[in-house]
């Protein structure tokens, strides 16, 4: 899977000859996102993105669609601003539609949001995750975490953000 995922989002970035259009390409970009981004070293999965993102079809997308990109990229260099920003208007654009992809941006978001050290937007948030971007019975472990991360019962005062200062790998 990750390899034709990986086949088709290179022949997307770098042939527009037989462009099967973004919500086509959407799925497999999200692979390759879910593979890369964990994985990669922030520089090293910045660049992947960039490559795309220059790309022909990449460069003809409306804004909307661009942002997608801009939010891998962020991810990959756990660059939480970006990820907060590209996430909420992808989430803003996409209210009620609940998929792998509104799931990805959630996730992104939510977590940049606790990064950030902003709990409460970020409660705010989980609170309307299952109305509107995560599918029934999907990413329960990832909501319990954001929950436990988030909840201000269990931060002591004064406590960094559950990302504040880790490393890159």
């Amino acid at each position: 899977m990750r390899e034709l995922a990986g086949r088709a989002v290179r022949s997307w970035a770098t042939s527009c000859r037989d462009d099967p259009g973004f919500e086509r390409i959407l799925p497999a970009l999200l692979v390759v996102a879910e593979a890369v981004n964990p994985h990669l070293h922030p520089e090293t999965a910045a660049q992947v993105w960039r490559v795309a993102a220059d790309s022909p079809c990449a460069k003809a997308l409306p804004e909307g669609e661009r942002r997608w990109l801009e939010l891998f990229r962020a991810v990959g260099q756990r660059d939480a601003e970006g990820m907060a920003s590209r996430g909420a208007a992808i989430l803003q654009d996409a209210r009620g539609i609940r998929s792998v992809a509104t799931e990805y941006a959630f996730l992104a978001t939510a977590t940049a949001l606790a990064c950030r050290g902003d709990a409460a937007a970020a409660r705010r948030l989980l609170a309307d995750a299952r109305a509107y971007w995560v599918r029934d019975g999907q990413r329960a472990t990832e909501l319990r975490l954001l929950e436990a991360v988030t909840n201000p019962e269990l931060s002591r005062p004064g406590a960094r953000p559950p990302c504040a200062g880790a490393p890159h790998s």
